[in-house]
């Protein structure tokens, strides 16, 4: 095919046609999908919520030990078991607030995770543009060496 063609000409068009050519190249952050980065902030919000219900378990089994062992009378007994109950439901709205945030957090990561991916896919196909048409450069200065 190249025969009429000196070796040093054609060892120059094809190292010419391919220095536009650039290997993609991806970090660990952009490699994860919207999908794999909202699972991962949902089980971080499951695990806090799991954490504080945790908390306020073990909070109320401390209020009641503690009224059990100090009060020896019914009505003071009442009394503190009321308070303990106010608090676990304070600590259940606290979770409940923090379950809300995180949520809302998961979202806004999700939301910038996808514009991220929509980012770096234009780039890719900007590239790609610009190495096929110093490729299609490359191959129409070829055919008009080969023709002259």
């Amino acid at each position: 095919m190249f025969s009429s063609v000196p070796s040093y000409f054609r060892s120059l068009v094809f190292r010419a046609s391919f220095s536009n050519f650039r290997a993609f190249h991806t970090t660990p952050t952009v490699s994860k999908t919207v999908t794999e980065k909202a699972s991962d902030v949902a089980d971080k919000v499951h695990k806090k919520v799991g954490n504080g219900v945790a908390s306020v378990i073990e909070k109320g089994a401390q209020v009641t030990q503690s009224t059990k062992e100090t009060m020896g009378a019914s009505s003071n007994l009442i009394k503190n078991f009321m308070k303990a109950h106010e608090h676990a439901g304070d600590a259940m709205k606290k979770v409940k607030d923090k379950a809300e945030h995180a949520s809302h957090t998961a979202e806004e990561a999700s939301k910038a995770a996808g514009e991220q991916t929509k980012h770096a896919s234009n780039v890719a196909g900007q590239k790609l543009d610009h190495a096929t048409a110093g490729a299609r450069g490359a191959r129409d200065n070829l055919q008009k060496d080969m023709t002259k």
